[in-house]
């Protein structure tokens, strides 16, 4: 649709460049894709046309379809032409545009929801619901659409009846010859032109995610979810939106806010369906009585990680691997939930879909009465009428899904097995136990009250027969084929869109397609001539100091906090538990990375000047290091020796992380302490038993492995030291992390379908001088990650609670009992849940368990040994940097050789320097993304360079430098603007 009320449509046809990098080729700000033709539909005068020559007074649809599929495939064969025909035979690869169910079985010439839906094969539609079992995925194979002689002759046969014999399209006669396949007698352009080639047009039609997964499938087992939770509780209904509206933000649009109440379903797209999926496990927890709330959270858990893994941006045989295995494993929970509890509670409309059906059936009521005549009389059960015949035709629609959902008969529970329940269920505003029992009055005559508006909702319940839930089969075995899923994902035309509904504006809605064209050609010049007179900056890629920063803090002092503030009420007894100790904890957590920055200084300038003081101070800062590294006592002796200068520290806004995706893209988090988006995680201690391999490959994909914080400030000091080994009396800038640690109270697995649980240690007098809070060298961080609030165990001060949280700088007043790690909220994060099998994170490769089982030949490394070799980065010799021997997260010794900057990989050497456009970013700027300060076809004198998963902006411009340089501001990185 190009225009927001009214009838303008147009029907684009996209062509891209396979050869074009994908991260380059799915931003619609590149303008890769190239509008090659409109295709048009038939117009309304087709319709007077027919009646005019076959003297009839009506047309049948049927036959109106059938001339439809003609004219698509007639525009085709124009496009396929013989100058085509003869690039296609010398060697030019063609990627045909995807499309809805809709196209897709236009494209293939097959019916729309026939006794085989599915374009690819020859499944059943009775059998469709198998997805996933071995014998499915045998089937997929065995009985796969295929271009042959034998199917282009049942078309011949059929058009022969049709034309030569003038037989109905619909006749038994044309049926005989093409039911049993599916098929439509319409000749298909590409079978035509291209199969003396061995060009099989079935394979062109290839899984769609955003369609067939995040707006197909799972918005109807969401939908289901919903009439469950009214069916057993309405009020569940309410606590559910109030759970998605206090799940917290991640990035900058990776997870967004949950304003409106999801229930209802307002104008959602694709990309909130899959925020929904990604964050459901914890909303949806205990919603649902037992067994049918553990039986929903595996589901869940089954459904979101194979959405991760078919969404992959890079695929391994091992993630092949466990796709497949996965597949098989979400067919069976989605079947055991659509059997068991499905079919255990009976499920009524919700209000939206019984006002839609009242809307649908009185638009067809009107549309009867228009086509038998104004003198045709209305049947009193003119309602009972409309209601049968909807059930029978529920699952006819126009490709959107309506399949999903079927229509059942009012029925009554029975007694047995599948009414037996455990607990009251509300049916239609009635207790379940006196359905079907007559109504009792005083008079023994009066008439049961007029049934409400929730008695007249029908019976509905999932249903897995359908082409979209069967295409999830097909989704491993098309990666193989063609690539990983976002090179042919629909989503790149529905971004392309856009430009067409822009340039709908400038024309005056007469003609539009030509028009359309027009503009398009016109903007294609002017474009042409600018990159002639302004050549793109964008392809000089980034400065080469912004890709060798690990991660990026203020530079300014705008906001410099006293040491003597974190004191303050000590004398007194009422500090802050928050800053107890704060001072000498910071001073213990710099003291190590003193003496190592000392230490490097030294060893450079010995290198370069040798001198016999250089050579002392060495000695002595080497001895200092070794013993810190054996004992706490040591640190806590010469932590005095740590000065600040002067007596202050400076606060920063914020914490940009850089890191390398598992798909070797730069990839970005920014923590901000005053949002939700201020949780980070790092590697555990080298010495924990998790990273010993004992053989349980449970332990290896499990979150053991990491640790989690909440970030409660960012901060640098000027540090002077004066112990002994000391070069001189320069202050010295060091960064740092105030942190408050998680702790783990469960590990997830994936075996288990369970995430990790994770909770804070109450800040009581005990814990005072704990490792509760503390503080971290920012190089430690991995990355940013999503931690959601475990809402079915309720807050540690509830509603009504006496007591009150200790602090109030933390606000622990509204900590919850546990929190759940959103391992799914990224493809990125799943990656690092499976360990071992990401290609970009080098720290975790020396231990994988899935190479070690593969290669059993090949000895088990640790990651501290294996790590240095695998990386040609040399740490600089800087305060950020630490070496071997320094000290842990919390202040422990860690193995030697261990740099955690290696997550960070700056040996890159690739010619395409631009950066990752956010892990999600195709899948985020569906249907709504703009192109800011950029008309169609207009490029501007300052450029915007999307810059990865926090979308923030680097503007750049002919008289401006970088934006990375000079002064911060009062945030520490004001020149990272944000976008959007």
């Amino acid at each position: 649709m190009l225009a927001q009320f009214g009838s303008a449509k147009a029907w684009p046809v996209y062509m891209f460049f396979g050869n074009d990098s994908k991260y380059r080729r799915c931003k619609p700000s590149n303008k890769l894709g190239e509008h090659v033709a409109f295709l048009e539909k038939l117009p309304d005068s087709f319709k007077d046309f027919y009646l005019d020559a076959s003297g009839k007074d009506r047309i049948d649809p049927a036959l109106l379809t059938h001339c439809e599929r003609e004219l698509f495939h007639a525009q085709w064969r124009l496009l396929l032409d013989d100058e085509f025909i003869e690039a296609y035979q010398h060697g030019i690869v063609v990627d045909c545009p995807d499309g809805h169910y809709q196209e897709k079985i236009v494209v293939a010439s097959i019916r729309n929801l026939g006794r085989c839906p599915c374009p690819r094969c020859l499944i059943p539609l009775e059998e469709v619901h198998l997805m996933g079992q071995v014998k499915d995925m045998q089937n997929r194979d065995k009985k796969k659409r295929v271009d042959d002689e034998k199917r282009r002759q049942l078309i011949a046969d059929a058009r022969k009846r049709i034309y030569l014999d003038r037989v109905p399209v619909t006749s038994v006669k044309v049926n005989r010859l093409l039911q049993n396949r599916s098929l439509v007698p319409t000749r298909n352009a590409f079978s035509e032109r291209l199969s003396p080639f061995g060009f099989d047009f079935h394979q062109m039609v290839v899984v769609d995610i955003l369609h067939e997964v995040d707006g197909g499938v799972w918005k109807y087992v969401f939908v289901q979810l919903l009439r469950l939770l009214e069916a057993v509780q309405s009020g569940q209904v309410n606590e559910l939106d109030r759970r998605y509206r206090l799940v917290p933000t991640f990035g900058v649009d990776t997870i967004r806010r949950f304003r409106n109440n999801i229930s209802e379903m307002k104008q959602l797209a694709a990309r909130d369906f899959e925020d929904m999926l990604q964050c459901a496990i914890p909303v949806f927890e205990e919603l649902m009585p037992a067994p049918h709330n553990r039986r929903i959270m595996r589901m869940l858990f089954s459904f979101v990680h194979w959405q991760a893994l078919a969404k992959l941006r890079l695929h391994t045989s091992h993630t092949l691997t466990l796709l497949e295995k996965w597949t098989r494993i979400l067919g069976d929970d989605v079947r055991e939930f659509e059997s068991k509890t499905c079919g255990e509670i009976a499920t009524k409309e919700l209000a939206r879909e019984f006002q839609a059906r009242q809307r649908r059936e009185a638009k067809a009521e009107e549309k009867k009465k228009k086509a038998a005549g104004t003198h045709a009389s209305t049947p009193a059960s003119g309602q009972n009428e409309s209601h049968s015949a909807d059930v029978g035709g529920a699952n006819q629609g126009k490709g959107k899904g309506k399949a999903v959902i079927v229509d059942e008969p009012e029925r009554t529970p029975q007694a047995g097995p599948s009414s037996s329940r455990l607990y009251p269920v509300d049916i239609g505003g009635r207790d379940a136990s006196k359905e079907g029992q007559p109504s009792e009055s005083a008079d023994g005559g009066a008439k049961p009250p007029p049934p409400t508006a929730k008695d007249l909702r029908r019976y509905k319940t999932l249903n897995l027969k359908t082409s979209k839930w069967h295409s999830f089969g097909d989704v491993a075995k098309h990666i193989k084929l063609f690539g990983t899923t976002d090179s042919y994902s629909t989503q790149l035309p529905e971004l392309y869109h856009k430009f067409s509904k822009r340039r709908y504006k400038r024309t005056n809605k007469k003609r539009i397609a030509l028009q359309l064209a027009r503009i398009h050609m016109r903007q294609n010049r002017i474009a042409k001539i600018r990159r002639r007179l302004f050549p793109n900056p964008r392809e000089e890629g980034f400065p080469e100091e912004e890709l060798d920063e690990s991660h990026f803090i203020g530079k300014s002092q705008n906001r410099p906090v006293p040491l003597r503030s974190f004191a303050r009420g000590e004398a007194d007894g009422t500090q802050d538990p928050a800053y107890r100790n704060f001072v000498w904890k910071l001073r213990r957590h710099l003291y190590p990375r003193v003496i190592q920055t000392l230490l490097q200084e030294a060893t450079a300038a010995q290198a370069n000047r040798p001198s016999p003081s250089l050579t002392r101070s060495i000695e002595k800062l080497t001895a200092l290091k070794e013993d810190a590294d054996k004992n706490g006592e040591s640190v806590d002796n010469n932590a005095c020796h740590v000065l600040f200068q002067p007596e202050r520290i400076y606060a920063h806004g914020r914490f940009v992380k850089n890191f390398t995706t598992y798909d070797l893209r730069r990839g970005q988090d920014v923590i901000n302490p005053k949002t939700s988006r201020r949780n980070i995680m790092c590697l555990r201690d080298r010495s924990s038993t998790l990273f010993e391999n004992d053989g349980d490959s449970d332990t290896f994909s499990s979150g053991g492995r990491f640790h989690y914080a909440r970030v409660l400030g960012v901060y640098h000091a000027n540090i002077i030291y004066n112990g002994p080994g000391s070069l001189d009396l320069r202050p010295r800038r060091f960064e740092f992390l105030w942190v408050r640690w998680y702790e783990h109270c469960g590990e997830g697995s994936w075996d288990s379908k369970q995430l990790d649980r994770l909770r804070f240690t109450p800040l009581t007098e005990a814990e005072f001088d704990s490792d509760t809070i503390g503080f971290l060298a920012p190089e430690y961080v991995l990355r940013g990650c999503h931690i959601i609030p475990r809402f079915a165990k309720g807050k540690v001060y509830g509603k009504g609670s006496r007591i009150r949280g200790a602090s109030n700088r933390i606000g622990d007043d509204g900590d919850y009992n546990e929190y759940y790690v959103n391992r799914f909220v990224d493809r990125d994060m799943v990656m690092r849940f499976h360990w071992g099998l990401g290609v970009g994170h080098l720290y975790s490769h020396g231990d994988a368990p899935e190479k070690n089982e593969e290669w059993p030949e090949s000895p088990l490394q640790t990651a501290h040994e294996l790590l240095p070799e695998m990386s040609h980065h040399q740490p600089p010799e800087t305060d950020s940097d630490l070496a071997e021997g320094d000290s842990d997260l919390l202040g422990r010794p860690i193995g030697d050789g261990y740099d955690p900057t290696l997550d960070v990989d700056e040996s890159d050497d690739s010619t395409d320097s631009e950066v990752d456009p956010e892990f999600k970013l195709e899948d985020r700027e569906a249907l709504e993304w703009e192109v800011e300060g950029m008309e169609p076809g207009e490029e501007g004198d300052e450029l915007h360079r999307d810059i990865l998963d926090e979308g923030w902006v680097r503007a750049e411009s002919e008289s401006g430098g970088s934006s990375l340089e000079g002064s911060d501001g009062e945030d520490g990185v004001d020149s990272l603007a944000n976008a959007r």
